[in-house]
């Protein structure tokens, strides 16, 4: 299987010093995925840059289950 990487590249206000930010969201490499991955980044992209997060805390946050019985939140934090 290959896996999906999504990379974050941040740059400060003059452009000049960049740092990268990864991370590998639950998608497989695939055809069907396709709008998921899609999706996945627009949102991670969004929130990477109204919340002034890093593109970690996002994903973590996206995915991680709401409470041990349940299933992960996905693609559907809206505060």
């Amino acid at each position: 299987m290959n896996k999906t990487q999504v990379t974050y590249r941040f740059q400060d206000g003059l452009g000049i010093k960049n740092h990268r930010s990864a991370i590998f969201p639950p998608y497989d490499w695939n055809s069907r995925n396709q709008s998921k991955i899609i999706t996945a980044v627009a949102d991670l992209k969004r929130l990477v840059e109204e919340r002034n997060l890093s593109l970690k805390d996002v994903a973590k946050f996206m995915h991680e289950p709401v409470a041990n019985d349940q299933a992960p939140r996905g693609l559907t934090w809206k505060t």
